[in-house]
């Protein structure tokens, strides 16, 4: 999204040394389910659309199944062409209708 990557190590290093995130191998996860949530949470409605849009253009670069960008792709989508993420207060896809709460990769 346009932020210089010295920025975003700083950040990593930042919330690694916290303990706020943990590095298994070459990944990263948040110490715990609530505290990625309430960072979600915290997200604008446009910066989580954006990350979604990102992050299902990564994956879909990555070869990934299409499973896993497709979700991504859809809850970035922009206006008129989206059904975005249950977590900005709107309904979800289809496919997430019987689970509750955000995607687990948000």
């Amino acid at each position: 999204m346009g932020v210089p990557v010295r920025e975003v190590t700083a950040a990593t290093e930042e919330a690694l040394a916290q303990g706020r995130l943990v590095a298994e191998g070459p990944l990263l996860r948040f110490r715990h389910d609530l505290l990625r949530q309430a960072v979600y949470d915290g997200l604008t409605a446009p910066v989580k659309h954006a990350l979604h849009r990102e992050a299902g253009a990564v994956l879909a670069a990555e070869g990934r199944p299409a499973a896993e960008s497709a979700t991504h792709v859809a809850f970035g989508a922009r206006r008129g062409t989206r059904r975005p993420c249950g977590s900005c207060g709107t309904r979800p896809t289809a496919s997430w209708a019987p689970r509750r709460g955000p995607p687990p990769i948000c």
